[in-house]
């Protein structure tokens, strides 16, 4: 059984719903994000729009090591920068989520670009179709030329991976160093 609401004077103070982020937007989101990380000597990692309105900026320093990433005052910069370029453009509603941190020590690699900033780190890496009978490699990224992923999983055991046929990667940390 369904039942309808009545309508009241207040439903004509209510917001109205918030339309879909337009790519214009997105774009301009990016191309802040950037702007913000120029200005404090920091790269975006990654952009990532969730609906309705949650808008995630991951950064991080473009020579990042584990435990000298960025700090959190270096996202609140960041955050306020976007922040006050998306309260004033009036496509964008004013309900918006915006969230700015590090990707994380375990990061996910989801573009060719993470993988050349990744050279020298330990990587895991699952792939769409096995290689020599295997889906999932962990060891060191020695290489990422032409969208070939190289990994060194043992000695003398390098992998090649096609980028094609990575279905997901993140790095890996060894907590107990």
């Amino acid at each position: 059984m369904s039942r309808r609401r009545k309508k009241s004077s207040s439903d004509e103070e209510r917001a109205p719903a918030p339309k879909p982020l337009t790519d214009a937007v997105i774009r301009n989101i990016g191309a802040w994000a950037d702007e913000a990380c120029d200005g404090f000597g920091l790269v975006v990692f990654e952009v990532e729009i969730q609906h309705p309105w949650v808008i995630q900026i991951f950064v991080d320093r473009p020579d990042a090591t584990p435990g000298k990433g960025v700090t959190i005052d270096e996202c609140a910069r960041v955050s306020r920068y976007v922040e006050a370029l998306l309260d004033v453009d009036v496509s964008v509603w004013p309900n918006y989520t915006l969230e700015v941190s590090s990707p994380g020590i375990e990061r996910k690699l989801t573009k060719p670009r993470h993988f050349e900033l990744s050279i020298g780190r330990q990587v895991r890496v699952v792939v769409h179709q096995p290689i020599e009978t295997r889906n999932v490699f962990e060891g060191v990224l020695v290489a990422f030329d032409e969208n070939v992923a190289s990994v060194e999983c043992a000695a003398d055991d390098v992998v090649a991976i096609e980028w094609s046929n990575i279905a997901k990667a993140r790095l890996i940390h060894d907590f107990a160093e």
